[in-house]
């Protein structure tokens, strides 16, 4: 799936998917071209897991 049904599948906004990229929350996605990626249910799963450790855990993005 493209970044944008990653948000979708998620409910992340599209620029906090490239946030937890760019910090290391989130490993990068298969390269299709230079512009774009695919990822898959794994990121969707870790994903998840950053969003539970934020919203409920209380864990701030450092100690994510």
């Amino acid at each position: 799936m493209r970044i944008s049904e990653l948000s979708a599948a998620s409910g992340v906004p599209v620029p906090t998917l490239k946030y937890y990229l760019r910090e290391g929350l989130l490993m990068p996605g298969e390269a299709t071209s230079r512009t774009r990626a695919e990822y898959g249910p794994e990121h969707l799963e870790r994903l998840r897991l950053v969003r539970a450790l934020v919203e409920h855990g209380g864990v701030g993005i450092a100690g994510v």
